[in-house]
């Protein structure tokens, strides 16, 4: 939780999305929702940048248009393919 510890509910093309408020991003096109602590100390460990979902949106819309995509950390969930385009919302409540 953040923004004051509110629950947080995240929706890629309107389906929500379990996360625990990080996102990690290679820096090119590959971004991966974390969904534990352990999925980001994972990723920390290979070179991953990591963000607060607040950051998902904008950080999608500057990686590579061609090849950029959304999916879980543990690659179980693809919530935007290559070649898709993603509608992006994060509430709070």
């Amino acid at each position: 939780m953040t923004k004051s510890n509110k629950k947080i509910h995240v929706y890629i093309n309107e389906d929500p999305i379990l996360t625990n408020g990080i996102f990690v991003y290679d820096g090119y096109y590959r971004i991966y929702i974390c969904e534990s602590e352990k999925d980001v100390y994972e990723a920390m460990d290979l070179g991953y940048r990591v963000f607060n979902i607040d950051y998902l949106e904008d950080i999608y819309r500057t990686s590579c248009p061609i090849l950029r995509s959304i999916s879980n950390w543990t690659l179980e969930k693809q919530y935007a393919t290559t070649f898709q385009d993603a509608k992006i919302s994060v509430v709070y409540e």
